[in-house]
């Protein structure tokens, strides 16, 4: 019996390494790349945080929380709509620090990044603005340009309907291009009202405006 049970756990865990390793679970670029502990098939990846209760508004308040512990003082939320497909394109761009080029893809695709997060930071897991993606992007190219640094990172992130990813990073001299981060998702079904995005925005961003007269949150 003991020698089925272990003919059992090799055969087990051999199997599990070549789903994992196989090329079609693009899902797991958003996971740490050490074969150890629970690991996620792409369905349950996407579905589990599709879950989790991220409404649209809730993304957007991701990605504005990480603009503010970049150290933004202005962060542009912007929708605009496709005339032909009636689907939305959402812009989030800020004046912060920017992302190095060799931490993006750990930033925008690593579920729970291995970081240490200081008490006056909003941002605690390394969870949102990967979350914010998986909601809002169910197909298509979601495209993140940022500059920090020497450089102007972009990676495109791209998602289809049967829950896998695939991701590019590619990178130029930045120049005098000032530092910031662009955040685009398109194709999104239906939009936060302004009026919504800004009572909300009202209620948690006052005390960024205490510290720093300059600080706005600008909505279209």
């Amino acid at each position: 019996m003991g020698e089925w049970r272990n003919k059992m756990a090799v055969k087990s865990k051999a199997s599990n390494l070549a789903s994992i390793g196989s090329k079609p679970q693009n899902i797991n670029n958003y996971l740490t790349e050490e074969q150890e502990g629970y690991q996620f098939g792409p369905r349950l990846a996407f579905q589990a945080i599709r879950n989790m209760g991220f409404s649209t508004l809730n993304c957007i308040f991701e990605l504005t929380d990480n603009s503010v512990d970049a150290e933004a003082t202005k962060i542009y939320v912007t929708w605009v709509q496709d005339k032909k497909t009636k689907l939305y394109t959402l812009i989030v761009k800020d004046n912060g620090i920017g992302v190095p080029r060799d931490r993006m893809i750990e930033v925008f695709t690593k579920l729970g990044m291995e970081e240490e997060y200081l008490v006056n930071r909003t941002g605690h897991y390394g969870v949102g603005v990967k979350a914010t993606l998986i909601n809002l992007l169910r197909s298509g190219t979601a495209t993140i340009t940022s500059t920090y640094g020497d450089y102007t990172s972009t990676l495109k992130i791209t998602h289809t309907d049967d829950d896998s990813m695939s991701r590019d990073l590619d990178w130029v001299d930045a120049g005098d291009t000032p530092t910031g981060t662009i955040i685009t998702i398109p194709n999104i079904s239906a939009k936060t009202s302004v009026e919504e995005i800004v009572r909300y925005a009202s209620c948690i961003y006052y005390p960024h405006s205490d510290r720093s007269d300059d600080f706005k949150l600008i909505i279209n």
